[in-house]
């Protein structure tokens, strides 16, 4: 018999419906068993040790004190009772989570003033990077074990350890789940909250086997639903659009399945207005909650520079003292940055803020994501002609379109991290390959897999620095945090301290007296550490982030002349060395002419008027 012409595995048979119970006759919790405990233990044994080693090999990355000092920030309302002010894009409260590890050490700032740099602290920066990254670690298990009981509850429990086992293998979700930024605090929190508004829609609904819904249960769904939609939006600005998909899910659940049923009748009418009735009560939970994580302030929200101008009649209206000023200040922001956009990069030229590049996602993700994953994501799509949707599925396809259509449309193109709240229900719709009994799939499924591992470990621990194939300079095609974001610093020192008698400079992603601060303390005693706009070296060996070289955030792009130069090795996946005295060959090396020059729409310096100043060399 062919293989592929096999009949659908049923490996749980599961329902096209919950039950309505969800303990059984012992009275133990369904997904309490040995499968769940299996899981949670691989988890810990995978992330833990994983996310220790990346934070011991690699230095502070560019935005970790950015992150951290604004979550002191919020903090210190709560446990020292300052109030301070600090333009905030991002929600506090994630950054606060960040924060924690601080109290934790002992080390936690006193007074209005904040320490500069994670060197500033009582104790080393290598040991508050290793602590905040096993705190990630322990705020990533209700994740974990939501997205296995989740799948195990559509698919089955192999589809469940397999979409398990992809999220704990794709390397950007590895390489950024120890850092203090937000990116995968983010998505955890999207999860969780889609998670609780779909068993709230499953209870409430009704149907087949599922006549009488006890009101206490739906009730506590939905009370947990409004809390997770909260958090998650106290968390990440991309949760921002959780409440619509909450609503697309009860328009799927309550009005689109009954119809599908033929069960739109008068007793299904008469239900309709009790539940449309409680999921009112949603909003004001989820604002008591917001209201609460801002510790119940009530205050005049921070307007981000120009945005009163620009919003006249709502500025007016918010120039007053309201609840929760602290999120809506995060909130207007982030809008106004999302608004404004932000410089890309992408096939060697710069990206305009303001016009969101529609094929951007899509040309990173040819780059980064591995291989093994991406043919299970074909195969995934393509066993939709083998077995028909299932229902349960919406659960997993309206928040991968919702945030798919929003991370698209954004003018914030810098990196494949942004990209991951939709990408992570890509990798559990992924898992329904395990529905079906055809050798052939379970073949090419396990091959996958295999490849994927194997060149994903090979990246180990510079996972957020990870290309699927090999290709040339692949940062000049695409930059930003998708091929370095200043974590390379440890492995700089070791080359420097290997090839001693060379005079070297080092040249970061990143700039700013903060992030200076921290390069200094990392490398400043046997390199000269480079700022934006200091004198170029013409001798000796610069080690320099890719990103510059690719002229990204460069005023006048002087790195550009490195571009047809290949380095003479590579650091940590992603710091750049180039030996200045064998590329010069015997003469100085030549920068370019020009500081400051205005670039044009195709991201090329504009010519220079005769005369102008930007004509003479400010290197000597």
């Amino acid at each position: 018999m062919n293989a592929l012409s096999t009949d659908v595995a049923e490996p749980d048979a599961v329902p096209s419906r919950l039950p309505s119970d969800r303990t059984t006759r012992s009275g133990k919790w369904r997904w309490a068993d040995q499968h769940f405990w299996l899981a949670m233990l691989l988890t810990v044994a995978v992330v833990f040790p994983r996310s220790g080693m990346i934070s011991w090999s690699q230095s502070e990355r560019v935005d970790d004190e950015y992150h951290l000092r604004r979550g002191i920030h919020y903090l210190k309302r709560h446990f020292d009772g300052e109030v301070t002010n600090l333009p905030l894009n991002d929600p506090p409260l994630g950054e606060g989570l960040t924060a924690l590890p601080l109290a934790f050490l002992g080390v936690w700032p006193r007074g209005l003033k904040i320490v500069s740099g994670l060197w500033g602290y009582a104790v080393s920066a290598d040991r508050i990077l290793l602590a905040m990254a096993l705190w990630k670690s322990l705020l990533f298990m209700p994740c974990a074990a939501v997205i296995f009981n989740w799948l195990r509850r559509i698919h089955g429990t192999g589809a469940a350890w397999l979409g398990l086992g992809l999220v704990l293998l794709e390397p950007t979700i590895a390489g950024h789940l120890p850092l203090p930024t937000l990116d995968i605090l983010g998505v955890e929190g999207i999860v969780l909250g889609c998670y609780c508004w779909w068993r709230f829609f499953e209870t409430t609904a009704g149907g087949e086997g599922d006549t009488s819904v006890a009101p206490t249960r739906s009730w506590s769904w939905l009370v947990t639903a409004s809390v997770a939609t909260a958090t998650a939006m106290m968390v990440k600005h991309t949760a921002v659009i959780l409440p619509g998909v909450a609503l697309a899910m009860g328009f799927m659940w309550w009005i689109v399945m009954p119809w599908r049923e033929a069960r739109i009748g008068a007793a299904w009418k008469g239900t309709l207005a009790s539940r449309v009735a409680m999921l009112a009560a949603a909003p004001a939970i989820a604002f008591l909650v917001i209201w609460a994580l801002c510790f119940f302030d009530c205050g005049k929200p921070a307007f981000p520079l120009g945005w009163a101008g620009a919003h006249p009649t709502l500025a007016k209206l918010l120039d007053r003292k309201v609840p929760a000023s602290i999120y809506i200040g995060s909130f207007l922001e982030g809008q106004n940055h999302s608004t404004g956009g932000h410089e890309g990069y992408l096939f060697g030229k710069k990206l305009r803020k303001k016009n969101a590049s529609l094929y951007y996602f899509p040309v990173v993700a040819y780059y980064k994501v591995p291989v093994g994953i991406a043919a299970l994501l074909l195969l995934g799509a393509f066993s939709y002609w083998r077995i028909p949707l299932r229902w349960q599925e919406w659960s997993l396809i309206i928040p991968m379109i919702a945030w798919g259509t929003l991370m698209i449309t954004s003018n914030i193109n810098i990196g494949w991290r942004h990209f991951l709240p939709c990408y992570v229900f890509m990798l559990l719709l992924a898992s329904r390959v395990l529905l079906l009994r055809a050798t052939a799939w379970r073949i090419g499924m396990g091959c996958s897999v295999l490849i994927a591992a194997v060149h994903v470990g090979s990246y180990h621990p510079d996972y957020f620095c990870y290309i699927n194939f090999p290709r040339y300079k692949p940062y000049l095609q695409i930059s930003d945090s998708n091929v370095d974001w200043g974590q390379g610093l440890k492995a700089a020192r070791e080359w420097i301290v290997a090839h001693p008698g060379r005079k070297v400079f080092v040249r970061d992603f990143g700039w700013g007296p903060d992030r200076l601060f921290n390069i200094k303390n990392r490398v400043g005693d046997v390199a000269t550490v480079l700022d934006r706009g200091d004198p170029l070296p013409r001798e000796g060996v610069l080690i320099i982030s890719p990103v510059p070289v690719a002229g990204v955030y460069e005023r006048s792009d002087p790195f550009r002349v490195l571009r047809d130069q290949m380095p003479d090795a590579t650091l940590a996946h992603s710091m750049l060395v180039y030996d200045l005295d064998r590329v010069r060959n015997g003469k100085a090396f030549y920068w370019p002419k020009y500081k400051d020059t205005p670039l044009g729409p195709d991201g090329k310096p504009r010519p220079a008027a005769e005369g102008s100043p930007r004509n003479k060399n400010p290197w000597g």
